[in-house]
C-alpha cells in the first residue's frame, strides 16, 4: 500500500513540476510559450496547487511587464539607446526564467525582478 502512495504522490509532484516547467520556460519561447502555459493552467487550474498558481500569475506578470519594456525599447530605438536596451531585456528575460525555473523545481517562491504585479494570487 506505501508503493502505491508513494507512486501517486511522484505523479502528483511530476504533474506540478510540468506546470512550473511549462510556466517559466514559456517565458523564454515567447508568445508561444505564454499560450502554451495559459492553457495549461486553464486546463488543468483545479489541479493545480497554490505554487503552481503563484508561479503562473507571476509568470504571466513578469511577461506583461517584460513586453512593456520591450515596446519602450523599440520606441527608444529612434534615440539610439532602445537596441542596448532590448538587448539588456532579453538577457535578464532568458536569466530570471532560468532562475524562476530553479527555485520552482527546489520548491520555493520566486519573485521576478522588475515585474509590474497585475495579477495577484
Amino acid at each position: 500500500m506505501e508503493e502505491e502512495k508513494n507512486t501517486n504522490n511522484g505523479t502528483d509532484s511530476e504533474n506540478i513540476k510540468l506546470g512550473g516547467i511549462l510556466f517559466f520556460v514559456g517565458n523564454i519561447f515567447g508568445l508561444w510559450g505564454i499560450i502554451l502555459a495559459v492553457v495549461y493552467y486553464i486546463t488543468k487550474q483545479k489541479e493545480l496547487s497554490k505554487k503552481d498558481v503563484e508561479a503562473f500569475y507571476g509568470m504571466f506578470n513578469f511577461f506583461i511587464s517584460y513586453l512593456i519594456y520591450s515596446i519602450i525599447g523599440i520606441i527608444l530605438i529612434f534615440v539610439m539607446v532602445g537596441l542596448f536596451i532590448l538587448i539588456i531585456i532579453f538577457i535578464l528575460g532568458f536569466i530570471f526564467s532560468i532562475i524562476g525555473l530553479i527555485k520552482h523545481l527546489k520548491g520555493e517562491s520566486y519573485h521576478y525582478p522588475l515585474s509590474i504585479r497585475f495579477l495577484k494570487v
